[in-house]
């Protein structure tokens, strides 16, 4: 009897998983718990928004250590799923299935200037603002390099990275 209602409640559940290639109630769960972005780049800043979909901004994390921005958000269960005497006809939303806390991890630029991140939050959507730091070109020095003919007399040859000018020729 038992058998019988476990196989007609999750018969269905299992073939769904088969269909979208996955096996295991932990493939389900490391994709649904993801976290899905957007990354746009302006001249000025990078801007991520995150679905966070249920998830209240006060449980909500953002933290950047070593270059990498950390996204996490937990979604606390409703109260009824505690509640003796509710019976539960169906539960597929990743806070039922998979606990309620994601993360994501996104390797930041050279140029995104942390110490400058702004965030806000609004209908189950964060956006994180990133500036860019102005990025330093690399300097280039012109170096003199003079070169010496069979008869000992020295001929200065300016060298740069686009190619070598003799004085006289050239720009």
């Amino acid at each position: 009897m038992a058998l019988e209602y476990f196989n007609r409640a999750y018969d269905p559940l299992f073939q769904q998983l088969e269909r979208l290639g996955l096996s295991e109630p932990s493939d389900v769960c490391s994709r649904v718990s993801q976290i899905s972005i957007d990354w746009r780049e302006t001249p000025h800043a990078h801007i991520l928004q995150a679905d966070l979909p249920g998830v209240k901004k006060e449980n909500v994390k953002l933290d950047i250590k070593d270059g990498v921005l950390q996204i996490s958000g937990r979604q606390e269960p409703e109260e009824a799923v505690k509640d003796e005497g509710v019976t539960w006809h169906t539960m597929e939303r990743p806070v039922h299935l998979c606990g309620g806390t994601r993360v994501r991890h996104i390797g930041l630029p050279e140029d995104a200037n942390v110490d400058e991140v702004k965030a806000s939050m609004g209908n189950g959507v964060l956006t994180v603002t990133i500036p860019k730091k102005e990025m330093k070109r690399p300097h280039v020095k012109k170096v003199e390099i003079e070169e010496v003919n069979k008869e000992g007399i020295g001929k200065k040859i300016v060298k740069s990275l686009k190619g070598i000018i003799a004085p006289g020729k050239g720009k």
